[in-house]
């Protein structure tokens, strides 16, 4: 499937220590709601795009801010599966966004979205390692806060 989510439909499932859950403990986003939270945006290349793309979203620390998070850390999870554990304070203090547009187009599936943990790689070459890159979950569809 390479459209962009269509607005109402789920795209994000989020579980764990968080305000607002329903009694199984989870909230779900559709695209509208991520939109309608404050957006982020930044200009920088990735291993996966080396021309710069202006990257749009919501910042990791809002966004878990807004639920009242109360855990250190966070499972990220793509739709294949992929899964990687990362320290909230992490994410947030280096600029992580929850993106969900490239270039102010939403991001297809068939392009790393519809949500897509990027960095501001250009920003710090620190960025710029294996330990973040394996933070760049794209296709993500759900967020466990440990």
């Amino acid at each position: 499937m390479s459209a962009p989510a269509i607005a109402g439909a789920p795209i994000l499932l989020v579980r764990g220590a968080i305000e607002g859950a329903d009694a199984a403990g989870n909230r779900r986003f559709d695209l509208e709601a991520l939109q309608a939270m404050p957006q982020t945006a930044f200009k920088t290349a990735t291993p996966w795009n080396k021309t710069p793309v202006t990257y749009s979203g919501v910042a990791v620390g809002t966004f878990l801010s807004s639920l009242k998070a109360k855990g250190s850390r966070v499972r990220l999870i793509a739709l294949n599966d992929y899964a990687v554990v990362a320290d909230i304070e992490d994410l947030a203090s280096n600029g992580a966004i929850l993106a969900i547009a490239k270039d102010g187009a939403p991001l297809p599936i068939a392009d790393k979205g519809p949500i897509f943990v990027v960095f501001p790689f250009d920003r710090d070459s620190k960025l710029r390692s294996d330990s973040f890159y394996l933070y760049a979950v794209w296709q993500l569809c759900q967020i466990d806060v440990l």
